[in-house]
């Protein structure tokens, strides 16, 4: 059996075990918290440096073996504890199964739309990278130059925004993984195997973000 087989459910098997990981890290643990006591600000930086390096060490670990897993592991656990907070206060409103129906939907939708469009959305990825970056900067110049109240009113904007800008992300990425499926074997010839958790992590962060978007608007 070759490694290319059933591409698309491998795809979506490691998808749902890092959802599987992430929500039950979110729900359940509460480790992120204790990096560094009474300084939640500072533990989510803490956090997200963590969540960045296990992006970067899955890149380099070679596919298909056991320390790609425990990386995968990792980052999933990461990002549930990164995420914490704002589930607990979804939750508090009685708004988390609203939230991830809402998200479910949306997100299955555009990956429709990736699939069956004919690729047209794949050469815009470079527009999307420089949109992402700019709310980036936006957001945290905007953090340090308002007032609490003025930053809390701006994030419906900025959340809006990140909806419609991660929901073409989910379709661009979609498109991504056809792509690769498609040149699977050829790559393979090549000596590089496809490496089904780092691919899939491109659908794991979509699906987060507009969560962590629609839980801010």
């Amino acid at each position: 059996m070759s490694v290319c087989d059933h591409y698309y459910g491998k795809i979506f098997a490691h998808l749902a075990g890092g959802m599987g990981i992430t929500a039950l890290s979110a729900e359940y643990s509460n480790l992120g918290s204790k990096l560094i006591p009474g300084s939640p600000i500072a533990s989510a930086f803490v956090l997200f440096g963590i969540t960045i390096a296990l992006i970067f060490g899955m890149n380099r670990a070679p596919p298909g073996g056991i320390l790609i897993y425990l990386l995968f592991t990792a980052f999933a656990f990461s990002l549930g504890q990164t995420i914490k907070p704002m589930v607990q206060r979804v939750e508090k409103n009685r708004q988390l199964v609203h939230i991830l129906t809402l998200v479910t939907g949306l997100f299955v939708g555009m990956m429709a739309i990736g699939f069956y469009d004919n690729q047209h959305i794949l050469g815009f990825g470079p527009y999307l990278l420089v949109a992402l970056l700019g709310l980036i900067v936006a957001e945290v110049v905007w953090f340090f130059i308002s007032t609490p109240e003025q930053y809390k009113q701006s994030q419906s904007y900025s959340a809006l925004f990140g909806i419609i800008l991660f929901s073409f992300f989910t379709v661009y990425h979609t498109q991504v993984i056809k792509e690769r499926a498609q040149s699977c074997r050829s790559e393979v010839r090549r000596g590089n195997d496809p490496n089904y958790p780092v691919y899939s992590l491109l659908f794991l962060l979509d699906y987060v973000n507009l969560f962590t978007d629609m839980s801010r608007s």
